[in-house]
């Protein structure tokens, strides 16, 4: 009972300030906070955006991992990292961590946009880490980045959903072997961000200069088809079937 109200009253608190009309002064100089501490080297010779897309547990992260050191000088934009920029975030995380995170996800949504904007104003390359659902968004971000000269690469994780799911459990199990609250992402939450990324897939791939999917399902990274300056090239037919037919 108690934990309830603890969480009720941040939340409340939290959502009065983000009402507030200095709230986007306050992200604006948290954001040039985060690009500060991240201390990279903007370079108008190689403007490079990586758009990093998968559905729910199709190993990302460690690709993102990977990427991060081979490119060396590169900004993460990943809305569940700024999560943890947001004032009043660890309070509620402490009170909650099962709600914390969807309370602020449409403020951590904005970060990353906005973190974008100012890494192209800053000439600084990164890498966007994001779910590719709202098309539309990606549709503007990729014309933006286009006007300002960037090299624009989309890069799709993907492993058959059965794998992911299975994926999902696994890490779920392990969690709460470690004594962690972690959340059980349900089924069909993870079924459906499969399926989006094939149709957002689709919809951005000819609007880029390069695009991979590689898929992870024997944790390993097999690229199974590439396209560059409208050129594709098939490597694998058969998976790349199953994935446009997610």
């Amino acid at each position: 009972f108690m934990v309830k109200k603890e969480i009720d009253m941040l939340t409340e608190n939290y959502i009065s300030n983000i009402q507030n009309l200095n709230r986007i002064n306050i992200l604006d100089e948290i954001l040039l906070q985060y690009i500060h501490k991240a201390n990279i080297q903007s370079d108008s010779q190689q403007k490079i955006s990586f758009f990093l897309g998968g559905g729910s547990n199709a190993g990302k992260s460690t690709f993102r991992k990977r990427l991060k050191e081979s490119v060396g000088n590169i900004l993460i934009i990943d809305s569940d990292e700024l999560k943890k920029e947001i004032p009043e975030y660890q309070k509620m995380l402490d009170a909650n961590p099962e709600i914390a995170a969807s309370i602020v996800h449409k403020e951590s949504s904005l970060m990353a946009s906005k973190l974008l904007e100012k890494a192209i104003e800053r000439e600084i390359s990164h890498i966007f880490d994001g779910t590719l659902k709202d098309t539309q968004k990606y549709i503007n971000f990729i014309h933006l980045l286009k006007q300002a000269k960037f090299e624009v690469t989309l890069t799709i994780i993907d492993v058959p959903v059965k794998i992911a799911l299975k994926r999902n459990r696994i890490r779920y199990e392990e969690a709460k072997a470690n004594g962690d609250f972690p959340r059980l992402v349900p089924d069909e939450i993870v079924i459906q961000s499969h399926s989006m990324i094939a149709k957002s897939f689709v919809a951005l791939k000819d609007l880029v200069d390069h695009w991979a999917i590689v898929d992870t399902q024997d944790n390993s990274d097999e690229v199974i088809a590439t396209g560059s300056l409208g050129k594709e090239t098939i490597l694998n037919n058969k998976k790349y079937q199953e994935f446009l037919s997610k």
